[in-house]
C-alpha cells in the first residue's frame, strides 16, 4: 500500500521551569546532529499531555522527559506537546538543574511517526515498527518480524539478500530454518510431539522438483550425511505397527552391561546386554547372498551361543549350545531326557531315549575306524541285505556264541577244506573214516 506519512519529530528535553506561559511549559533541547561538538540550546514552549484517567500534573524544573512535534523541523513557533518523562538508571538523580545538561550524543536522533490509509508507522535511522489493518511489522536493517491473524514470519537477511536464517509460524506449517548450524537445547525435558499422529521426518534438503518424478515422503529429499544420536538410555516404540531399517549396511555395537555399568558405574549394569524379543509372531534373518555369522569370543572360555525352542503348554523343547569346548543339539521331551548330540574334544556322542535311525537312500554309508568300531546292544542285532553282505578281516574273524543256527540258510559254501582230527584214537590222525568214508571230526579245518 503506498502513501505518504505524516512525520513527527521525537526529542528529549529538560524542564526549563515550572511556570506556565500560555497554558504551555518551556523546555530546553539540545540539537546537536548536525556537530556534535558544538551544543545549541533551544527554548519551546510545549503542552502537557494527561493519559486519560490521571490528574494532569506539571514536571518539576530539571526533570527529564519526551517532547513531541507534529513536524519534520523544529522551530520555535511549532507546537510542541510533553509526552511523559524518562527516568535514566545510569544517573543518581533524574533531575538536573538547567545548567547540569547531560550530553545525549548516543540517544539524541530523529523518529518518524506517520500514519496513513491503514497503517501506522515509527522509523528511527535502520530500525521500524510498522501495524497494518491485518499485520504488524518489526525491522532493522535487512532483518524483518512479521505478525498477523494467520501466523508470524521471523527473517534474517544479509546485505546481499540472501536468507541467512527464518522461523515461519502458522496453523497448517511452521518451519525453522538456517544456512549454518543450528542448535537447540534446554535445562530440562526436550519433547516432540505431533498430536496429529502423522509423520516425523528427518532428511536432507528436497530434491529439484524435475528429479522427484513419482517419488514421495522420504524418497523426494536428499540423504543426510550422518544421524548421531548419544544418550544413556535409548526407547524407540512402534506401537502396533512395524518398524522398518533400509540401509547398504549397518553395524551395531555394544559396549557391554556390566562394562557400560548401570548409571554409569562400571560393573553395575545388567547381565543382557543385547536381546531381541518377537512377543508374537515370526522373527526370520535372511542374507540374500551373503552369509550369516553368529560369533561370541571370551577369555574365560565360558561364553556360549544358544539357540532354544520350547512350547509354554507342554515340556518340549530343543536347542543348540555352542562353547570353545563343544557343541551340543538336544531335544527333550521331558527335562534331561530324549536324544541328543554332542561334539566335544575330538569325540562325537549320540544319544538317544528311544530310536536311532541312520537312511542313505541313493547311497552308500560308511564306517571307518583307525582302532575299532563296537556294535552293541541288549538284545538283538539284525543286518540285512537284499543282495549281499560281505564280512572281511586281514587277520581272523571270530564268531563267539552259544547256538549258530544257518538252518534258514539253503546251501553252504566253505570251499575244500580238510579237517584236521583231533582227540587220541588209533585212526585220528586219518582225514576220513576207514570204514564208512566219512570226514573226521575235529577243531580246525585247512585248505
Amino acid at each position: 500500500m503506498d502513501f505518504e506519512l505524516q512525520s513527527t519529530i521525537i526529542k528529549e528535553a529538560i524542564v526549563y521551569d515550572e511556570v506556565l506561559v500560555g497554558g504551555r511549559i518551556p523546555v530546553i533541547i539540545r540539537d546537536h546532529e548536525s556537530d556534535p561538538e558544538q551544543e545549541v540550546h533551544e527554548r519551546h514552549y510545549v503542552y502537557v499531555v494527561t493519559p486519560p484517567g490521571m490528574s494532569s500534573t506539571i514536571p518539576k524544573a530539571g526533570t527529564k522527559g519526551i517532547v513531541m512535534f507534529p513536524s519534520q523541523s523544529v522551530e520555535n513557533d511549532i507546537v510542541g506537546y510533553w509526552m511523559g518523562r524518562i527516568y535514566d538508571k545510569f544517573d543518581e538523580n533524574d533531575r538536573v538543574t538547567p545548567t547540569q545538561y547531560p550530553k545525549l550524543e548516543n540517544k539524541s536522533g530523529t523518529a518518524l511517526i506517520g500514519v496513513g490509509e491503514g497503517e501506522a508507522k515509527m522509523s528511527h535511522k535502520e530500525s521500524s515498527v510498522s501495524a497494518k489493518l491485518k499485520s504488524s511489522e518489526m525491522s532493522y536493517k535487512y532483518n524483518k518480524f512479521t505478525i498477523s491473524g494467520g501466523g508470524a514470519d521471523l527473517n534474517i537477511i544479509d546485505e546481499n539478500g540472501i536468507q541467512e536464517a527464518f522461523l515461519r509460524l502458522s496453523k497448517k506449517k511452521s518451519e525453522l530454518g538456517s544456512i549454518g548450524k543450528m542448535y537447540i537445547s534446554s535445562g530440562g525435558d526436550m519433547i516432540f510431539r505431533n498430536n496429529a499422529q502423522t509423520n516425523f521426518i528427518i532428511t536432507g534438503s528436497k530434491l529439484e522438483d524435475d528429479l522427484i518424478g513419482d517419488k514421495i515422503g522420504n524418497d523426494a529429499y536428499k540423504n543426510i550425511d550422518t544421524f548421531y544420536l548419544k544418550s544413556k538410555k535409548t526407547i524407540i516404540k512402534g506401537g502396533n505397527g512395524p518398524i522398518l531399517m533400509s540401509s547398504g549396511n549397518m553395524s551395531i555395537k555394544l559396549v557391554g552391561g556390566l562394562v557400560g555399568g548401570g548409571g554409569g558405574i562400571p560393573g553395575t549394569g545388567p547381565l543382557n546386554t543385547f536381546s531381541l524379543q518377537a512377543a508374537s509372531g515370526n522373527m526370520e534373518v535372511f542374507a540374500g547372498g551373503g552369509t550369516i555369522t553368529i560369533q561370541s569370543f571370551n577369555p574365560t572360555m565360558t561364553s556360549s551361543v544358544d539357540i532354544i525352542c520350547g512350547s509354554l503348554l507342554k515340556p518340549l523343547s530343543s536347542f543348540m549350545k555352542l562353547t570353545s569346548t563343544s557343541a551340543i543339539l538336544t531335544h527333550e521331551i521331558s527335562p534331561l531326557v530324549g536324544a541328543s548330540v554332542e561334539l566335544s574334544m575330538g569325540n562325537a556322542d549320540m544319544y538317544a531315549l528311544k530310536n536311532v535311525n541312520l537312511d542313505a537312500l541313493t547311497g552308500s554309508m560308511t564306517l571307518t575306524s583307525t582302532t575299532g568300531t563296537t556294535i552293541s546292544t541288549l538284545t538283538k542285532i539284525v543286518l540285512d541285505a537284499l543282495t549281499t553282505i560281505d564280512i572281511k578281516a586281514l587277520i581272523k574273524t571270530t564268531i563267539e556264541t552259544q547256538i549258530l543256527d544257518l538252518s534258514k540258510s539253503t546251501m553252504i559254501k566253505a570251499g575244500p577244506k580238510t579237517v584236521i582230527p583231533t582227540g587220541s584214537g588209533p585212526f585220528c590222525a586219518l582225514p576220513t573214516c576207514l570204514f564208512t568214508g566219512a570226514p573226521q571230526a575235529g577243531s580246525v579245518a585247512t585248505t
